[in-house]
């Protein structure tokens, strides 16, 4: 029996306690009050304290002076009515701690407090002692004992720190809006409506903003300036990713300072890391646009209040710069199915005031300080431009990636218009090598053009970076868009800025875990692929191994150099047979072969084959209008009808000259041919049956003459490309839509999807018949409708291992594949070879450049918060006009925030050594000396590598799968 069944067995017990709970406990006739020596009638229970008691009303008071948010309850002799400590006659004395002031207030102020518990109006007596000074201001007063109030002058309403600490977390982590935890509060309270609270709604709201924005400042150090909050340099409250490269100061401890950790003193408390090499000096940042965080037009004034703080953009040179760019009219002149160039000028309007927004992240999916922008009207190159030159301008990295879902269009005088900048924040891109890529899920909807010259898979020194963590931040985020557009501009940007600021956070803290999944999954597909590379590689000549790799690395050195990866474009179409075959028979005209009807026989063929498709559209319209899909005349139906039956019956007269058996296999023929064109037949028109050749049996096809078959099986298989061709354009179109609307093309792009496959399959089924030993059928395979799908990657399976169905990964037709010959066997083309071959070079090298990577970002992480903990205990230094109390409480939280860096490198350190360990490598000569030794328990790296090697295995799963799905790396 589980957990759920043995409560559920126990329901009649758990009722009759809560029913208990409901009533008075113990002698319903002795209301004595249970606190000793009191005689009063004890009618007051608190269901907040333990145990549960009954008490007077002056008892209860007295046990609640420093606990005035508890709920209490009054018996009125048939059941428990809520009341209040408030009118019980509880007084909260502020100023003096948990004293009384000697000298308050004359009068108490009702003060209604919004707690996580409830919301409560409670009389407050403020301090009014001369000697008070500043901090006899009431706001202060208030603010000393952890409630915010929500106004300076003479507060009527706050809310404690409690409740925001918990909305914001809430709001963050689960996107529960204000409104929702604010409404759920008041139910709370009075869920009957009979006596609610009086509406603090608005003042909740404005408070929330407030606290976000002082939590923005103080936990990036800005209360510790020694100037007001605008001496704060822009961006310096976002929270940095310690992975991605930077300079790092080295500090000099203070005298009389100590380590974090208690003391322990070391002489290479910083050490400058030794030089790197060049590639791994990498910054890779990702772009991309995100139309769901819009903002509705109101025309309000409201400012940010910490604006050019944290992510987004400064406003005023932003919106200088795109409107001294003017409309810009962006042309897409890549093969892609992708719409943010189609879409730059057409997103947006006069409803909203931005369309969404524009943003720049980091490798490890942290959002980059002032790395985020309004847009106006769709996703232009102005936008763009000034987002990424702002979230770059302090890259000090030799290198630079930059991934972007249209970086083959964007790219192109990026720098040309980055040099028309204003100058302050037009970074340096000329000092450093600067690659541009696209995400790999992206890269799919491209065409061939970019599949190479763009790929993260084969480009080198990328690693096993895959450009799609930022579509997973917006993932993350999008849910709070219902809320953020409905603000004014500077709540939604102090809104989205507390947001991101979460989503780094948990990044950063995350990191351990996440790194080292990373590391073990790179280890081991690292030795897999170089192992699987260099069997691949013994199977060829060294002379042609040499060949193929001088080529990969010209191709490194220079993307415009001949492309080793790039897939032979040799398929075969229709329309690429039917000049072939009439080519032909043009020179068998000049031969003196004449034909036997006017009609040639490859125009005959390719006429079957139109009627063909005709009938197959036309049933699809047909069986849509019959359920009711299509709206269309049945005169409209009617009329395709009588014309396809008048096409059919003029090929079937040409069909007994080229087949004269269809006499004997469709005794009819000779009437049908002598029908009346306006007649109509009992037999629809979509279910005329052509006979073509793969329609007849075995000993009928056998009187077929042999050129007949011949050039039919020809027209067969450039139908069978054309169709996947065409399929798997729609799927791409399919894809591309998905990523931008979250949703599948509908109506006739499905229908055209669908067409599609089934003149695969009729293609396919009909060189079964004709030639069942030909080379296609290991290229042309059987067509499932499960593998009729866009090149997505499974629900829930990681990027980089998603599946694709083979129509993707079919190679196109050889031209050998038209010649006549049943043998069986197909020779490799070298061309094809030396793909394969590049291929499993670039993953072997990918993932083996991911480890080396990997390393590095580990080192880098430990420098960059064994160094912050250093800076938060320098930046408690710098401001010293403030009262002692005031610097106590600057040094306490510097050295809390300073031991809680040390305490997460310590946590990271521990567990990667572990794992380098454990997978028989060392850290690399830039691994802080600080961190050498694991200072985790037994238990907890036991407990730890359990987790872990559950996620790889899960992770790893099977490479191959049946119904010929692969399972490959991207």
């Amino acid at each position: 029996m589980d957990i759920l069944q043995q409560w559920t067995a126990k329901r009649n017990v758990c009722l009759d306690e809560l029913h208990r709970l409901d009533g008075f406990i113990g002698n319903s006739e002795d209301f004595t009050c249970s606190r000793s020596n009191c005689l009063r009638d004890g009618v007051i229970r608190c269901t907040d304290c333990l145990p549960t008691e009954y008490y007077c009303d002056s008892c209860c008071v007295a046990m609640h002076a420093l606990q005035p948010f508890h709920r209490v309850e009054r018996w009125n002799g048939k059941f428990w009515t809520k009341t209040s400590l408030s009118r019980l006659g509880l007084v909260v004395h502020v100023g003096h701690g948990d004293g009384v002031c000697p000298s308050p207030v004359c009068v108490t102020r009702d003060v209604q407090v919004i707690d996580s518990n409830g919301i409560f109006v409670l009389k407050v007596r403020f301090c009014n002692c001369p000697l008070a000074g500043s901090g006899g201001a009431h706001f202060l007063q208030l603010l000393r004992i952890r409630w915010f109030p929500c106004t300076i002058k003479t507060p009527s309403s706050a809310v404690t720190f409690r409740c925001l600490d918990t909305v914001c977390r809430l709001n963050n982590q689960g996107k529960l809006t204000g409104y929702d935890y604010y409404q759920s509060l008041m139910q709370g309270m009075d869920s009957a409506e009979i006596d609610p609270p009086k509406k603090r709604y608005d003042e909740f709201m404005r408070m929330i903003r407030v606290w976000k924005h002082l939590m923005l400042l103080k936990r990036g150090g800005i209360g510790m300036l020694p100037g007001d909050v605008n001496s704060a340099s822009r961006g310096s409250c976002a929270v940095e990713c310690p992975a991605c490269p930077r300079e790092l100061p080295t500090f000099e401890p203070a005298s009389g300072s100590t380590d974090p950790d208690d003391g322990d003193g070391d002489e290479n408390n910083n050490d400058p890391p030794p030089p790197l090499v060049e590639w791994l000096d990498t910054e890779f940042v990702m772009l991309d646009a995100n139309f769901r965080l819009k903002l509705k037009q109101r025309n309000l004034v409201d400012p940010p209040l910490g604006g050019g703080l944290a992510y987004f953009v400064e406003q005023t040179p932003y919106m200088s710069h795109v409107k001294s760019a003017g409309t810009q009219t962006e042309i897409n002149v890549c093969d892609s199915g992708l719409h943010a160039i189609d879409h730059a000028n057409t997103r947006g309007g006069s409803a909203y005031a931005a369309s969404g927004v524009g943003a720049c992240q980091c490798r490890h999916m942290l959002v980059k300080s002032l790395g985020v922008g309004d847009l106006q009207k769709g996703e232009k190159y102005s936008n763009m431009d000034f987002i990424f030159s702002s979230a770059i301008r302090d890259i000090t990295a030799k290198r630079l990636v930059v991934s972007y879902d249209i970086a083959c269009q964007w790219h192109k005088k990026l720098r040309g218009r980055l040099a028309n900048m204003n100058p302050a924040y037009s970074p340096d891109i000329d000092s450093r090598v600067v690659d541009f890529v696209i995400p790999k899920f992206h890269i799919g909807a491209h065409g061939s053009s970019c599949q190479t010259r763009f790929s993260l898979n084969y480009r080198p020194h990328m690693g096993r970076t895959d450009g799609e963590n930022i579509e997973r931040g917006w993932a993350w985020l999008n849910p709070a868009s219902l809320s953020t557009r409905e603000m004014g501009p500077g709540a939604r940007q102090d809104a989205l800025d507390d947001q991101w600021s979460f989503w780094n956070w948990r990044i950063v803290v995350s990191l351990g875990n996440a790194l080292g999944r990373r590391f073990e999954d790179a280890v081991y597909y690292a030795r897999e692929q170089r192992l699987s590379h260099t069997q691949f590689t013994a199977t060829f000549k060294n002379s042609q191994v040499a060949r193929w790799n001088s080529m990969v690395q010209d191709w490194y050195a220079d993307a415009d150099a001949f492309d080793p990866f790039q897939e032979p474009e040799n398929v075969v179409s229709v329309s690429q047979v039917r000049q072939e075959l009439a080519k032909e028979e043009e020179n068998e005209l000049s031969l003196g072969v004449m034909p036997l009807h006017e009609v040639s026989l490859s125009q005959f063929l390719v006429n079957g084959l139109e009627l063909e498709e005709a009938q197959r559209s036309l049933r699809v319209q047909i069986e849509a209008k019959k359920a009711n899909k299509l709206t269309v005349q049945s005169v409209s139906l009617d009329e395709k009808e009588v014309a396809l039956r008048r096409k059919i019956t003029i090929w079937f007269a040409i069909q007994r000259i080229y087949m004269p058996c269809i006499d004997n296999v469709r005794p009819a023929a000779r009437n049908e041919t002598q029908q009346d064109e306006g007649a109509t037949d009992t037999m629809s028109a979509v279910d005329m049956e052509l006979y073509l050749p793969e329609r007849l049996d075995p000993e009928q096809r056998s009187q077929v003459d042999m050129k007949v078959i011949s050039k039919y099986r020809r027209l067969r298989l450039a139908q069978a490309d054309d169709a996947l061709s065409s399929m798997k354009r729609h799927l791409r179109k399919g894809s591309t839509l998905f990523l931008h609307k979250q949703q599948h093309t509908a109506g006739t792009g499905q229908t055209k999807t669908m067409l599609d496959a089934d003149r695969y399959r009729a293609a396919r089924a009909a060189l079964i018949i004709i030639c069942p030993n030909g080379k296609w059928k290991k290229r042309l395979r059987v067509l499932k409708e499960k593998h009729v799908r866009p090149p997505l990657r499974e629900q829930g399976a990681s990027e980089g291992r998603r599946k694709l169905t083979w129509i993707w990964l079919m190679r196109p037709a050889l031209d050998d594949e038209l010649e006549a010959g049943d043998d069986g066997e197909e020779d490799e083309e070298e061309v094809n070879l030396r793909v394969e071959w590049a291929k499993s070079l670039a993953r072997a090298e990918r993932w083996e450049e991911e480890v080396r990577l990997l390393k590095v970002e580990m080192s880098r992480t430990l420098l960059f918060l064994q160094y912050k903990s250093f800076w938060w205990l320098e930046r408690a230094r710098e401001r010293t006009d403030v009262p002692p109390e005031v610097q106590s409480g600057i040094l306490a939280y510097a050295h809390k925030q300073a031991a809680l860096s040390h305490q997460i490198a310590e946590k990271f350190a521990s567990h990667w050594l572990t794992l380098f360990a454990e997978n028989k490598t060392k850290p690399p000569a830039s691994w802080p000396s600080k961190y050498r030794v694991i200072r985790m328990t037994t238990t907890q790296i036991v407990r730890r590598r359990k987790r872990q090697q559950a996620f790889i295995h899960i992770q790893r799963g099977e490479s191959t799968t049946e119904d010929g799905e692969m399972e490959v790396d991207t």
